[in-house]
């Protein structure tokens, strides 16, 4: 379509100019619909379209899937998967009448990526249109959401059951029951290096392989000097990952071929900024290579931390033999893994007032630890609460539920994990919060614990998702001018609610059975010609005369786009049509009535020649 001609002595553009440009506005904010569609038709469930954005998600053209039947095998190439989503898609269509409602699934893409999706269908006739939403990012942050509450979940069993442990047997068999339950790995040891720092020493072993990590001379003693990996784990200050201890050049093949060891994993103990020795799991023998993913890592340093914690604590314990002194020493140690923890962790003792309150919650809520430690709990709560919401009452309903809680150590807080909003007091913005709270029996009553992580990038990003579809759905059907699309077959695949009401017609879906070319032009060769004009340009501009569903007729303005596929074949029409039989009568009747003057005219002089 050509651009109007912006040429204007006056420096002003055109009526007709902005005309032009907005409508160029709505085409480009269509052309970007974020949505995978295919179309099919017939019994047979042939394929007649797909549009860009599905072929951008999942790889596949018309020549993948010719039709619905082979898309199956190359979406959901699991066949039990498979069945099961086919039942479920059968299901709804039986229950549907003509739109079935949306249901998610996993498709596998033709790169061999996996996505999630949201999909749907609506059958005109004997057509069928499926949408595809892809859900992947939004998947991708629910899972790792998820897997950080197990990893938070099972740290804070972790911590519990080491405070139990009397044990450095039990201190490694917590530890080994969590990281097999998150990761898989069978067995965990513990070396520590010696005073000297030349050897590492086998403290103790959990699994299969205890007897052969603390019996086996070879391995119950490491000499690090001339060992470029254990001179390697020495010096570490993060975790070190030998993906497959067979043919990675650092290890030791004959202590390999001993232990049959597969992936290698060491993760630093430090305390204090001490190096203390390692933490070692993986994998053996037929459990294959198995490197930890990004995030099972960082679960394993923290796990790390938890057990040097515990374990300096029992070495404490058993040096000194002063329960006293040792526990001391034990709180100190732990104070530090607090500190150093990601998740905000606090403390509320047993007559309400905040005893701790780490770093990571101080950046969090922008309150400092000296300004919350030894006030009430529930005076904090109210500080962070949004202006809209802090009342008095609001103070006094927090003071009695957290007071009863402490009392009585149950409360439905302590159910499940909680997601609160606060101001965060540095810049008053407002801060999403996972809090998971638990009572701590002590023998005055009870303490409150929390664990808290920040959601506040998942929540804005939900957020801006819903508020792009929502004003995109709004602009589509509150526009002041009809937009439809159309396949090339002659059907109306949308139209908004002023296109709907332009014709007369009850809803987009009475629209969706018409004919374009007996039911809605008023010429039926009318389209045929506009056809042809559009896809010899791509795009056209025209004025059409159509007919309302009582059978009156209009004059439109029409801007019509024609929407290729990848192999450039024409999948579907956008257009823009506007109802213009007003402006067009009353021109008739301007020019009409100037050759009423004209007329008038030419007697007027014929008289005054007479005389």
């Amino acid at each position: 379509m050509r651009r109007p001609n912006q040429n204007n002595p006056l420096g002003k553009r055109a009526p007709h100019q902005q005309l032009w440009e907005s409508e160029h506005q709505v085409r480009q904010m269509i052309e970007a619909l974020p949505v995978a569609i295919v179309v099919s038709s017939g019994v047979d469930e042939r394929v007649e379209s797909i549009n860009n954005r599905f072929t951008e998600l999942f790889g596949y053209t018309t020549e993948d899937i010719p039709n619905v039947a082979s898309w199956w095998p190359l979406a959901y190439p699991d066949e039990t998967y498979r069945e099961e989503i086919k039942a479920r898609w059968r299901a709804k269509i039986e229950r549907s009448h003509g739109r079935v409602e949306a249901m998610e699934a996993s498709v596998i893409c033709k790169d061999g990526t996996r996505r999630y999706v949201e999909f749907r269908l609506s059958s005109i006739g004997k057509k069928h249109l499926i949408t595809f939403i892809d859900l992947t990012e939004r998947k991708q942050v629910e899972e790792t959401l998820h897997e950080r509450e197990r990893h938070s979940q099972s740290l804070l069993q972790l911590s519990r059951n080491l405070e139990r442990a009397q044990t450095y047997g039990e201190v490694l068999q917590a530890a080994r029951e969590e990281v097999q339950d998150i990761i898989g790995y069978q067995n965990l040891w513990v070396y520590l290096l010696t005073e000297d720092r030349q050897h590492f020493k086998a403290l103790l072993a959990s699994g299969a392989q205890e007897k052969a990590v603390i019996d086996n001379e070879e391995v119950a003693l490491l000499t690090i000097k001339g060992d470029r990996m254990l001179e390697e784990i020495a010096a570490a200050r993060e975790i070190i990952v030998v993906e497959d201890a067979r043919t990675d050049e650092r290890t030791d093949k004959k202590i390999v071929e001993k232990l049959g060891s597969r992936t290698i994993v060491n993760i630093p103990i430090i305390l204090l900024g001490r190096h203390l020795g390692t933490i070692g799991t993986g994998s053996f023998g037929d459990e294959g290579v198995r490197p930890p993913t990004a995030m099972e890592s960082d679960y394993l340093k923290a796990l790390a931390s938890h057990l040097a914690a515990a374990l300096d604590r029992l070495r404490l314990f058993t040096e000194r033999k002063q329960a006293g002194q040792a526990l001391h020493e034990s709180e100190e140690k732990f104070r530090a893994v607090i500190e150093q923890s990601a998740e905000g962790i606090i403390l509320v003792d047993e007559q309400g007032s905040v005893i701790e309150w780490n770093q990571s919650y101080e950046k969090m809520t922008g309150l400092a630890r000296k300004d919350v430690i030894g006030k009430p709990f529930w005076d904090i709560v109210s500080e962070l609460t949004a202006a809209e919401r802090k009342t008095p009452q609001r103070r006094e309903y927090l003071k009695s539920a957290i007071l009863e809680a402490l009392k009585t150590g149950e409360s439905p807080m302590f159910t499940q994990p909680m997601e609160v909003e606060i101001n965060a007091q540095q810049n008053r913005e407002k801060h999403y919060l996972q809090q998971t709270v638990f009572p701590v029996k002590t023998e005055a009553g009870f303490c409150i614990a929390s664990l808290t992580h920040d959601v506040t990038e998942k929540k804005l990003w939900e957020e801006a998702l819903q508020n792009s579809e929502e004003k995109y759905r709004t602009l589509y059907q509150e526009s002041f001018d009809g937009l439809f699309i159309t396949s090339p077959a002659g059907k109306i695949l949308d139209m908004n609610r002023k296109g709907v009401e332009m014709f007369g017609y009850d809803s987009m879906e009475e629209m969706q059975s018409l004919n374009l070319a007996t039911d809605v032009y008023a010429r039926p060769e009318d389209r045929q010609r506009i056809l042809k004009l559009v896809n010899s340009g791509n795009s056209a501009e025209y004025e059409v005369e159509v007919k309302r569903k009582n059978s009156e007729t209009m004059i439109t303005h029409c801007s019509l786009t024609a929407v290729k596929d990848e192999t450039g074949t024409i999948s579907s029409y956008r257009g823009i049509i506007r109802d213009i039989t007003e402006k067009k009568r009353a021109e008739e009747e301007r020019r009409a009535y100037l050759r009423f003057l004209k007329n008038m005219d030419r007697v007027n002089r014929a008289i005054q020649a007479t005389k």
